[in-house]
């Protein structure tokens, strides 16, 4: 049985360096992304 709940996740690392630096993320290449998610 599958639930649906809500869930926060923020983007770490990778991601957010990518964003901060490049001003997107297809500015820097990535194979994976690091969430911190909270439930």
């Amino acid at each position: 049985m599958m639930v649906q709940i809500e869930v926060e996740a923020s983007p770490l690392k990778g991601v957010t360096f990518a964003e901060k630096y490049f001003g997107h993320l297809g500015g820097r290449g990535t194979s994976d992304i690091d969430l911190f998610m909270r439930y």
